[in-house]
């Protein structure tokens, strides 16, 4: 069992950052697009059942056949769980950085496992470094995911609508293929 003490660290680490966020995310208080969402969700349904694509057409056609029918409904959905990731970057941050600094270089997970987080030369572990850490530290699904979310919530303000719809597209496939990348690369 001492062998995977700092394996099991990381996971009570991230069960416990994970019951923190699913307690603020889904607290209709912080988080307002919750009132929305369940109709999102319904015309979502309803414009993607309704869609018809002819098996002749090419793949512009097709992308504007989506961007036309459920391209808003689909971004508004995005903007709910972008707003969910926005709290999870901001928990990650505040535990892997701020309390690990101001808790002498332990997590919870850490405590209980007597493991300590430092620096090469045993020394305390400073802001920048433990900001490195927890940028690089797992694989790329701790930030990812969440951070393609938030372009999604950018972009669209950026742009008009219907310029966004491409760029958002092509930024959702580079992250689910990098994702997998790293999954297999871990």
């Amino acid at each position: 069992m001492l062998k995977y003490r700092r394996v099991l660290a990381f996971l009570l680490d991230g069960l416990f950052i994970s019951i923190i966020v699913l307690v603020l995310c889904n607290n209709v208080k912080l988080n307002k697009s919750l009132y929305e969402e369940e109709g999102y969700i319904t015309a979502y349904n309803e414009k993607l059942d309704k869609l018809t694509i002819e098996t002749s057409s090419s793949a512009e056609e097709v992308i504007n056949k989506y961007k036309e029918t459920i391209g808003i409904e689909l971004y508004n959905m995005i903007k709910v769980q972008g707003y969910r990731y926005f709290y999870f970057l901001i928990c990650v941050f505040l535990y892997y950085v701020v309390f690990v600094f101001f808790n002498d270089g332990k997590t919870l997970g850490c405590a209980i496992f007597k493991l300590k987080i430092v620096n090469k030369n045993d020394k305390k572990a400073n802001i920048f470094n433990l900001t490195i850490r927890s940028l690089f530290m797992g694989s790329s699904f701790v930030y990812m995911i969440p951070i393609t979310s938030l372009l999604f919530l950018i972009i669209p303000r950026v742009l008009d609508y219907s310029h966004a719809f491409i760029p958002l597209l092509m930024i959702l496939s580079i992250s689910t293929f990098v994702e997998i990348a790293f999954y297999l690369y871990f």
